[in-house]
């Protein structure tokens, strides 16, 4: 069991990793060298579903014993409580002080992050149920 828990937790490191690195080059590329820049929306949205994705990934990191449609939930409503946060305008401030806040929280509410997220979750959590449910064929 104990052996289980870290081969999760190491497989969940390895997708945070993973899909961090996908959503920095996007943004490299999209934008011709500068990581912050979201402007177009290749960067924007493929950003939002793969902070989503690496958001699932990670509740992994924490709780390696989640069910996929729990954690898929646990990670939607992370995501929604850091958009919602950006209405106090505190990601903001952090923001200007951090590249990694900024990177991490965002700057300015977008309601269709909302909407994103859920795209960049979702998909992964029914096909992760669907891998590990155990199937009915014991006799």
């Amino acid at each position: 069991m104990v052996d289980r828990i870290w081969r999760v937790r190491l497989v969940a490191l390895a997708c945070v990793a993973g899909l961090l690195a996908v959503a920095l080059g996007i943004r490299m590329l999209a934008s011709g060298a500068s990581v912050l820049d979201s402007s177009g929306a290749l960067a924007q949205y493929s950003g939002t579903v793969l902070y989503a994705a690496m958001v699932y990934a990670g509740v992994f990191l924490v709780a390696p014993t989640a069910r996929p449609l729990v954690a898929g939930g646990v990670a939607i409503a992370f995501c929604w409580l850091v958009e919602l946060l950006q209405l106090t305008g505190w990601p903001a401030e952090l923001s200007e002080r951090s590249v990694l806040a900024r990177l991490a929280l965002g700057v300015e509410f977008d309601a269709s992050d909302l909407f994103w997220y859920v795209a960049g979750v979702l998909p992964l959590a029914v096909v992760h149920h669907a891998l590990v449910r155990p199937t009915s064929t014991q006799e």
